[in-house]
């Protein structure tokens, strides 16, 4: 008896739930008329999900990764039609060829295909397209649709559509939110008076005022306003009153399933003026406009002056640490605050590590104010790994690498010579066949054979003789442990010449750093708490704990503290803090 999996799957919430009950039956039936059996446990529903593209389908993946193990529960999956499966043809074929070559059948009921008979391939191919090309006509005549409302000035009320912060619907109509709508002007007028984004933003934290993340995707995740929140609604043109439609089109990756949004040509673009949910005036809008493109004209990419510090992309951050620490307090990311002065004809420049969150939104969203000078946090962190490489470590290290180097260069004479001697035989007999078809018949397969082997064995002996003489050039001057030491002593200077590739030799070893102060161990001392991970250089300690005082220079006899790491079992509380005393 046969063992099946059965899949379900409906698209919209605007679609009966039902809809899998009776896909589920109509797929019992069928199992019921043959004799095979289905076990509730192999039953996987998809509700209010597309069937373009899997990666939003928890349901789907359970089962693929189920029918692919290598002794899967069930030998035959069953779906209704072939369409609850997928909508993507490349998908059904790539799903086809996995199963068939893991043993197991697929079966669409409804449409008579069943992956064991001869022409299924064939079947499936038409079919999928089929389905695929019902979405891509629904695509265009919902976006046709669309289209025409907007041309028409109605709103188009959808899961698509997100109104801006300011605009709410009332019935079938958009209408200026009031409460959220001073908000927006206030953000405008204070940016008009030269506030910066910044300030705007730790202001409207500080007052509690509410902000617009709430209701998006990423939620309170934010925890509050944000300078790039700040900027998204000065530039938004839907303030002044200009609503534009179809300005871009999302287009899916097909290897990571994403949807990336395309900008669609301007003569696509349909423009609205919308007067009655105008929010700022024109005289406001164009102010806040020319000092947004003085500043873009500054600090941007073609701009003659540097950027604001901070703003250096984590990939190629110059800052060893960049990307690899958090806040333990509010959970974002500690970035580095660079600095300079200068005095007389020297510029002194040095960098502060803080919390992004208390930087840019204030200490209403993070109280976190601590602050660290960058060659105090990376030299306690760099110190740590010092430590770990214990003198066995460095001993072992030493002779694998002098083993290496003499495996590399102990070339014998002796093996030279008779290689040598071998390769200027070979190459009189070439000489000699090549001699004797000038002279006579050029049609044998033996003869031609025998020269064949001949080149063959010329060119292995070329690269072999081309190795060995490489090889057998004086040796470089091994290296001892006094080298090793010193490079150990510079292993700041070292990691700083390429920051990115440190980074990534850091996160081998320890991941989840995150930083808070410490006020029970003493005035502006911090704690630096992460995971050592079990494959790395610290893979012994569970957890890592590191102490120092912040805001001040790096003078290790005041300081007087060294790394703590914790045990491999987890501590209490009061453990905890018996080891800050």
């Amino acid at each position: 008896m046969k063992r099946c999996a059965i899949y379900a799957r409906f698209s919209t919430e605007m679609q009966r739930a039902t809809s899998l009950e009776d896909q589920i039956r109509n797929c019992r039936r069928f199992a019921a008329q043959l004799g095979w059996e289905v076990s509730d446990e192999q039953v996987y529903t998809d509700t209010a999900v597309s069937g373009f593209g899997v990666e939003q389908r928890p349901a789907y993946q359970r089962l693929v990764a189920t029918a692919l193990a290598a002794v899967p529960p069930f030998t035959v999956i069953l779906v209704d039609d072939l369409s609850r499966l997928s909508r993507d043809l490349v998908e059904t074929l790539r799903l086809y060829r996995r199963l068939k070559r893991n043993g197991v059948e697929l079966v669409a009921v409804s449409d008579g295909i069943q992956t064991s008979h001869q022409m299924a391939k064939l079947q499936i191919t038409i079919k999928g397209l089929v389905n695929e090309l019902y979405l891509d006509d629904l695509r265009d005549k919902t976006h046709r649709g669309m289209t025409g409302r907007a041309l028409k000035g109605a709103e188009y009320r959808g899961p698509a559509v997100r109104l801006p912060y300011g605009a709410q619907a009332e019935g079938a109509e958009w209408v200026v939110f009031e409460p959220e709508a001073d908000i927006v002007r206030r953000i405008f007028h204070m940016y008009a008076d030269s506030l910066s984004m910044k300030a705007i933003a730790a202001k409207l934290n500080a007052e509690g005022v509410p902000f617009p993340a709430k209701v998006t995707r990423r939620g309170p995740m934010r925890r509050g306003w944000a300078v790039s929140t700040i900027h998204t609604i000065l530039g938004n043109e839907k303030y002044r009153g200009r609503w534009v439609w179809n300005k871009t089109t999302f287009v899916k990756d097909p290897e990571t399933g994403k949807r990336t949004p395309m900008a669609r040509p301007k003569d696509d673009w349909v423009v609205e003026e919308r007067p009655d949910l105008a929010i700022v005036d024109d005289a406001l809008w164009a102010q806040v406009q020319e000092r947004l493109k003085v500043v873009r004209d500054a600090y941007g990419a073609g701009g003659q002056k540097q950027r604001p510090r901070g703003q250096a992309p984590e990939m190629y951050s110059p800052h060893l640490l960049s990307g690899l620490l958090g806040c333990r307090v509010c959970g974002a990311r500690i970035t580095i605050q660079t600095s300079q002065r200068k005095k007389g004809n020297v510029i002194y420049r040095y960098g502060r590590y803080r919390c992004s969150f208390h930087v840019t939104k204030g200490p209403a969203i993070c109280p976190n104010d601590m602050s660290i000078r960058q060659e105090v946090l990376e030299a306690k962190l760099l110190e740590k790994f010092r430590s770990a490489l214990t003198p066995g470590m460095i001993d072992y290290l030493i002779a694998a690498t002098n083993q290496a180097i003499q495996q590399l260069h102990g070339a014998k004479p002796s093996e030279l010579e008779t290689l040598t001697k071998e390769r200027q035989q070979v190459e009189r007999e070439l000489s000699n066949l090549a001699a004797f078809v000038a002279q006579g018949d050029r049609s044998s397969p033996r003869l031609r054979e025998e020269i064949r082997a001949r080149e063959q064995r010329l060119a292995e002996l070329d690269v072999i003789l081309a190795r060995l003489r490489t090889a057998a050039a004086p040796a470089p001057v091994q290296i001892d442990r006094a080298w090793v030491e010193a490079q150990m002593d510079k292993l700041n200077e070292l990691l700083q010449r390429d920051p990115a590739g440190a980074r990534r030799e850091i996160q081998k070893h320890v991941e989840d750093l995150r930083i808070a102060p410490a006020p029970e161990a003493g005035k502006k001392v911090v704690q630096i708490t992460g995971r050592a991970k079990l494959d790395g250089l610290l893979g012994s300690e569970e957890a890592v704990r590191l102490q120092l005082v912040a805001g001040v220079g790096f003078e290790p006899t005041t300081f007087g503290l060294r790394p703590d790491f914790l045990p491999a079992s987890e501590p209490s509380a009061g453990e905890l803090a018996e080891g800050l005393r």
